[in-house]
């Protein structure tokens, strides 16, 4: 889905020839989704997140290449990492009023978990 909306968004942005075999074949992704959706509507937000999503991811990848060619790339995942925190921490009490837990830290068996996916998702591979 998201090489769906790159090829739609680069040509737009960066002001480029849009290429039609990019768009055919992403197009069979679309066909996909509306094939699930037409057969199944029950998970409308899901789906609906899910094409949201990576239009996001296609507009941030762009913007990314962009600012990489001006400023240095540490620079720019430091300001993304910090604007991402002071974001979701801003986003936090929002979240919790709609969807209240009992505590935002996990337990024990999750952090083990966490342990395990930062570990192998990130150190080893």
């Amino acid at each position: 889905m998201a090489s769906f909306f790159t090829a739609i968004f680069d040509p737009l942005i960066n002001r480029t020839k849009i290429k039609v075999s990019e768009l055919l074949l992403s197009g069979l992704t679309i066909i996909g989704i509306s094939l699930i959706f037409h057969f199944d509507s029950s998970f409308k937000i899901g789906i609906i997140l899910g094409v949201i999503s990576p239009a996001f991811a296609s507009l941030y990848t762009i913007y990314n290449q962009k600012l990489v060619r001006t400023y240095d790339s540490k620079l720019i995942n430091y300001y993304q990492m910090i604007s991402g925190t002071v974001g979701l921490r801003l986003m936090l009490p929002i979240y919790l009023h709609y969807f209240p837990e009992k505590s935002i830290f996990p337990d024990l068996k999750n952090t083990i978990y966490l342990f395990l996916l930062a570990g192998f998702c990130t150190v080893f591979i």
